[in-house]
C-alpha cells in the first residue's frame, strides 16, 4: 500500500511548521531595543555604578537602535530576507555589548548580564546552533573589552579599571560562565524542540492513519492499517492484532521493515494477557510472553518486552493490539509510547467497529434474517447469471428445489417458533452438506434452493439425495424430511424462469408421490429436438394451494 510506510518527518518539514522565522526575529528585535532601553536607562538612573559610559556609548545605542529598525523596515517592505540579514545583526550586537561593558567597568560592570538575555534570547528564538556560535563571538570580544577596559583604552573609570587590572582572570570567569548559560540554555532548547518534533509527529501519524481508515471497508484491512502504522513509526521489532473470529481468535503479525503478514489461529480461548487487558480495558505490559500465551506466542515466538493494548469502541471490545520492543532485561516502554499506541488502537477500534456494521448491513441485504441462507434477490441474480454462462459455453447448470415434508403440521402442532428452529436447523443442515461452489438459498416459506453450477441433473440428482440423507440424519428440534425437484440446463430447460417451473413441476411430483423423496423433471423438447423451444409465459403459480404440504 503506498502510504503504510510511516516515517518520523524530516527536520524541514518540522522547520516548517514550528513558529515562522520572521515572527521570532520580531520578538528578537524587541529584546534588543529592550537591552537599548537598560543601558540609557543605567547610564542615566545609576551613572556611578554603570561607570562612564558617556555621550558616545549613548550615541552608539541610539544608532545600534537605528540599524535594529532598518533591519526590520528591511525584511518587512524591502522584502530582504531574512536569514540574509540575521549573522550581520548577530555580529553588531556582540559589538555594541562589547563597547558597552568596556565603558562600564568591563569585568566588574552592573550590565554583564546583558550578555546572558542575548544569549538565552538567541538560543531559543533562532536555533541552539546560533545560539552557540553568538556564545563564541561574545567569548572573544568578551576578552577584548575587558582588556582593553585594564588598559586604559576605553576611559573606562579608574576605579573600575584598577579593579580589571588587578583581577584579570574575572574575564576568564565571565567567559565560563556564559559557556554554561549558552550550553544549558541549548540542551534545553533542543529536548523542547525534539518533544514538540514528536508530538507533531504523533498527531501526523494519528491524522494519517484516521485519513486510511476512512477508505478502510473490513476488519482485515483496518488491522493491516494499524500494524504498518504502529509498528514502522514507533519502531518496535514485531506486532500483531489480535480478532475475533467466528471460529475463534486470528493474529495478524508482521514485523519491522517488511509488508509481509502472516496468520496465526486458535480455536481455543483468548490468550492470558489479553483477555486480561480486555477486562481491565488498559495497556498491559509484559516481559516475557508465557505458556499461557498460546496464540501471541505462536504470532510473535520468544516476544520480550511486550504492550498489550485494548481496542475499545462504544463499549465494546473488538480487538488487541499486541507490539514487542525487544531488548534486554533493562529495556523500558516509555510511558508516552503507550499512551500514543493506545490513541492509534482506539482510532483504529472505531474503524473496525464501523466495518463490523458495514458488514453486517451487506449480510442483511443479501442473506435470509432466519435462516443465514442468501435470500431470494441473490439467488435470482445468481441463477440468471449461471443459466446466461451455461448458453453461451454449454455448460450444464441444475437446480434442486427443497421442501419441508408436513411443515404446516410441525408449525400447528409445537408452534410457530419451534417451526422456525426447524426451518433454520434443515438450512444448516443442508449448507453442510453442498460444496462450496454451490449456492444455497431460501426460496420461499420452508422452500429452499440449491444452485450447482458446472453439474448436470443426473450428477444434480445425486446431490439431492445426499441433501435428503443429511436432514434425516440431522439433529433436529422436530424430526422432518424432504422432498425435492431436480431440473437442469439444457436438458430440461434453456432460460431460468423455464428452470425454475421444471424444478418446480418435479418438486410437486415429488411430493405428490409420497413425499420423502426425489424427482427428476422431464427432458424439454428443446433436448430432444436439438433445437430451441419456444417461450410461453410463465404463469404465476399457486403453490400452495396446488402442492401438498
Amino acid at each position: 500500500m503506498s502510504r503504510s510506510a510511516v516515517a518520523p518527518p524530516t527536520g524541514a518539514a518540522i522547520r516548517s511548521e514550528l513558529v515562522p522565522l520572521a515572527d521570532r526575529l520580531v520578538v528578537l528585535q524587541g529584546v534588543r531595543l529592550a537591552m537599548a532601553a537598560v543601558v540609557v536607562l543605567t547610564s542615566l538612573l545609576v551613572p556611578r555604578t554603570a561607570g562612564t559610559l558617556g555621550v558616545g556609548v549613548t550615541l552608539a545605542t541610539v544608532a545600534y537602535v537605528g540599524i535594529t529598525l532598518a533591519v526590520e523596515a528591511a525584511r518587512r517592505w524591502a522584502r530582504v530576507r531574512a536569514l540574509s540579514l540575521l549573522n550581520l545583526v548577530l555580529l553588531a550586537d556582540g559589538v555594541w555589548l562589547a563597547l558597552v561593558l568596556s565603558r562600564s567597568g568591563g569585568a566588574r560592570s552592573v550590565l554583564g548580564f546583558l550578555l546572558y538575555v542575548h544569549v538565552v534570547a538567541v538560543t531559543l528564538l533562532v536555533s541552539y546552533r546560533t545560539g552557540l556560535k553568538v556564545t563564541a563571538w561574545h567569548s572573544l570580544l568578551l576578552f577584548v573589552s575587558y582588556f582593553a577596559a585594564a588598559g586604559g583604552v576605553t576611559g573606562a573609570d579608574d576605579g573600575l579599571r584598577e579593579g580589571v587590572v588587578l583581577d584579570p582572570d574575572r574575564a576568564t570567569v565571565h567567559a565560563l560562565g556564559l559557556w554554561l548559560v549558552a550550553i544549558g540554555t541549548a540542551m534545553f532548547s533542543s529536548l523542547s524542540e525534539r518533544e514538540l518534533r514528536r508530538g507533531k509527529a504523533e498527531l501526523r501519524a494519528h491524522a494519517e492513519l484516521a485519513t486510511e481508515l476512512e477508505e478502510a471497508r473490513d476488519a482485515d484491512a483496518v488491522a493491516s492499517l494499524l500494524l504498518a502504522h504502529a509498528v514502522q513509526f514507533f519502531g518496535f521489532l514485531r506486532g500483531a492484532v489480535v480478532l475475533r473470529r467466528d471460529d475463534g481468535f486470528e493474529a495478524r503479525v508482521r514485523e519491522l521493515g517488511s509488508d509481509v503478514e502472516v496468520f496465526v489461529h486458535s480455536n481455543g480461548r483468548v490468550d492470558r494477557v489479553v483477555e486480561r487487558c480486555w477486562r481491565e480495558r488498559t495497556p498491559v505490559l509484559v516481559r516475557a510472553l508465557g505458556d499461557e500465551d498460546a496464540l501471541l506466542d505462536g504470532a510473535l515466538p520468544f516476544g520480550v518486552n511486550v504492550v498489550v493494548v485494548p481496542m475499545v469502541a462504544g463499549g465494546v471490545t473488538v480487538g488487541a493490539l499486541v507490539l514487542e520492543r525487544g531488548g534486554g532485561p533493562h529495556t523500558r516502554i516509555r510511558g508516552r509510547v503507550v499512551a500514543a499506541v493506545a490513541k492509534l488502537a482506539a482510532h483504529a477500534a472505531l474503524a473496525l467497529r464501523n466495518a463490523a456494521l458495514l458488514d453486517q448491513v451487506g449480510r442483511m441485504a443479501h442473506t435470509d434474517a432466519l435462516t443465514g441462507l442468501a435470500n431470494r434477490r441473490v439467488f435470482e441474480q445468481a441463477l440468471s447469471r449461471e443459466v446466461a454462462r451455461s448458453q453461451r459455453t454449454g455448460e450444464p447448470v441444475t437446480l434442486v428445489l427443497l421442501d419441508i415434508d408436513h411443515f404446516k403440521t410441525v408449525n400447528d402442532t409445537f408452534g410457530h417458533q419451534v417451526g422456525d428452529d426447524v426451518l433454520r436447523d434443515v438450512a444448516h443442515a443442508v449448507a453442510e452438506a453442498s460444496r462450496d461452489t454451490d449456492l444455497v438459498a431460501r426460496w420461499g416459506g420452508e422452500e429452499l434452493a440449491v444452485l450447482l453450477p458446472a453439474c448436470a441433473p443426473r450428477e444434480g440428482f445425486r446431490v439431492a439425495q445426499r441433501l435428503r440423507a443429511a436432514v434425516a440424519e440431522a439433529a433436529l428440534h422436530v424430526p422432518v424430511t424432504i422432498s425435492a425437484g431436480v431440473a437442469g440446463v439444457p436438458v430440461n430447460a434453456t432460460t431460468a424462469d423455464d428452470l425454475l417451473r421444471a424444478a418446480d413441476t418435479a418438486l410437486y411430483a415429488a411430493k405428490k408421490s409420497g413425499r420423502d423423496r426425489t424427482a427428476r423433471a422431464r427432458e424439454s423438447g428443446h433436448a430432444r429436438r436439438g433445437g430451441p423451444r419456444r417461450r410461453h409465459p410463465r404463469p404465476a403459480p399457486a403453490r400452495a394451494a396446488r402442492r401438498p404440504a
